[in-house]
């Protein structure tokens, strides 16, 4: 059995393997670990029920679409001093003891911030070896959820056993983009929100009553009008070059534009069919054919 000083060592032997082997940085791969080993301590908290997987971070989950240089996104209830209790809850969460993995946080030197009422950003030091970095956190804090989390497993890095990780509802993920590219289906700063359906259905099942209720409720929130033949739907929209250029930027595989939109209409078309015509949807996706069974 290795000695505890020695594992840090190990754990960026390892680590310059699997960067060389992938072509990517030792440093990207370092600092994609320390997340990991973060949420390790969070599922093995008292707080494993409070902050759930969120935005970019959970989406990449989902989809094996997380690049490694993102920061970990979570969500939580509003609370009041909240940079306080959050501060609180990260540094008891990285100090919590699991098995040895080579990753010290420096819990004295976390730093939590505000952006507005409804996010805070938080600053962890990672400390592998000789090796410091940084975990950037966002915290998305909301008033209620109208389903309850899920439970996910998240992939290890340098195979140990996945992690078990309470996260967002996918149907409410996709409902909140369907909401915004239903608003505005030819502004460039959908492009992500279609991109984000695309993955989702090309890599996820669902259950299409389920879906049918997350999509109402969320327009319902919004205000949003239901229309017949609403933009999103009628038209194709080809992306000029500044369009196509923030595109490219965003895409982490090789997709056309014509062949996503194609997909997030076969996805949602049919639901808002039936939510138009005031009608329940029962069917299922199967994302291995694209369709609604």
């Amino acid at each position: 059995m290795k000695q505890v000083n020695e594992v840090p060592k190990s754990v960026l032997n390892q680590l310059a393997e699997v960067a060389q082997q992938q072509q990517e940085s030792l440093e990207a791969l370092v600092a994609f670990y320390s997340q990991e080993r973060l949420l390790v301590r969070l599922a093995a908290s008292s707080y494993e029920d409070q902050y759930w997987l969120y935005g970019e971070f959970l989406l990449g989950t989902l989809t094996n679409d997380i690049k490694s240089s993102s920061g970990i996104t979570l969500c939580a209830k509003k609370m009041v001093n909240k940079e306080s209790i959050i501060k609180h809850a990260f540094k008891e969460i990285s100090t919590v003891k699991v098995a040895e993995d080579g990753v010290a946080f420096v819990s004295d030197e976390i730093e939590v911030s505000s952006s507005g009422e409804e996010e805070v950003q938080i600053r962890i030091p990672a400390q592998i070896g000789h090796i410091t970095t940084y975990i950037e956190i966002a915290i998305t804090l909301f008033n209620s959820a109208s389903m309850a989390p899920r439970k996910i497993a998240t992939a290890s890095l340098l195979n140990s056993s996945s992690t078990e990780l309470l996260a967002y509802p996918t149907e409410l993920i996709i409902a909140h983009k369907f909401n915004t590219i239903y608003q505005y289906p030819t502004l460039e700063e959908t492009l992500k929100d279609y991109y984000a359906i695309y993955l989702l259905a090309s890599t996820q099942n669902f259950e299409g009553r389920v879906l049918q209720e997350a999509i109402l409720d969320t327009f319902e929130r919004h205000k949003t009008t239901i229309e017949k033949n609403p933009p999103v739907f009628s038209k194709r929209f080809d992306l000029d070059d500044s369009k196509n250029k923030a595109w490219q930027q965003l895409l982490t595989q090789q997709v056309s534009f014509a062949k996503v939109q194609k997909l997030v209409h076969q996805f949602l078309w049919p639901i808002y069919n039936q939510i138009e015509v005031e009608d329940e949807f029962f069917e299922n996706w199967d994302y291995t054919c694209g369709n609604w069974r």
